[in-house]
Parts: structure tokens; sequence; C-alpha cells
């Protein structure tokens, strides 16, 4: 018995079966592509719905800041009223004291103190109060819009 003679794939059988691999691992890659994509889709759905309630509670956090300095401020101007009705009281009880003797020295000094605690309280209180809640709500519409921005689209 002879054996047989080896036969050699044409070139045409060979780029066939390249063809067909490449076509296999294309439709693979797309498949891949394509579950690549949805979950992306379901990540993005997930992420709009947090995005969403962020901005639902920054904006209530925005509104609580305002209320806060809405609040604070009235207080802010009633102390300071209190602090000058405290200081003409403190006025006239020193001049009623300079006519008794020494002791209107002490009155005096304190009178000076409670002028000038009244004038640094106020004026360190008021500025940084209203610099930040200024700050604080712009930065929280700020961020609001841009939320509302990227949810809209």
């Amino acid at each position: 018995m002879q054996p047989r003679p080896v036969q050699k794939h044409s070139d045409r059988s060979l780029t066939n079966v390249m063809d067909n691999t490449l076509v296999i691992f294309g439709c693979i890659a797309l498949g891949s592509l394509t579950v690549l994509c949805v979950t992306l889709t379901f990540v993005a759905v997930g992420a709009r719905k947090d995005l969403g309630k962020m901005t639902i509670t920054m904006e209530q956090v925005g509104k609580d800041v305002g209320e806060l300095k809405d609040r604070a401020l009235p207080l802010f101007d009633q102390t300071s009223n209190v602090l000058k009705i405290t200081e003409v009281t403190l006025e006239k009880l020193d001049d009623d004291l300079d006519r008794l003797s020494r002791g209107a020295q002490l009155f005096e000094s304190a009178a000076r103190e409670v002028k000038n605690l009244q004038t640094m309280v106020v004026d360190k209180i008021r500025a940084p109060i209203n610099d930040i809640t200024s700050l604080f709500s712009g930065a929280i519409r700020g961020f609001s819009e841009f939320t509302k921005t990227i949810l809209d689209k």
C-alpha cells in the first residue's frame, strides 16, 4: 500500500477560514460592545437618579441656609439695638456716678468696655456671616443650575 499524497490547502480555502474567523471575532467584539453599552446605560440611569436626589438635597440645604441667614440677621440687629440701649443707659449711669465719687471711674471703664465689645461683636460677626451665607447660597445655586443643566440634557 502506498501512502496517500498530502494535499495542500489552497490559498482560497485558507482565506475563507481566516475570513470566517475574523467574522466570528468581529461578532464577539460587537456583542461585547453591546453589553458594555447596555451596562453603561443602566449605570447612567442610576447615576441620574442619584444626581437628582443630590440636587434636591442641595437645594433644601440652600433653603435652610437662607432661612438661617434670614433669622440670624434680625437677631444681630436686635442685639445691636440692645447693646446701643445698654450703652446709652450706662452713659447716663456714668454721668450720675461722676457726681458721687471716685467709684464712677470704674463704671466709666465698664461702659467703654461694653461699647468696645458691642462694636467689636457687631463688626466682627455681621460681615463674615453675610459673606459665608452669600457664598454658600451662591455655590448651592450654581451647583443646582449645573445639575439641572446636566439632567436636562
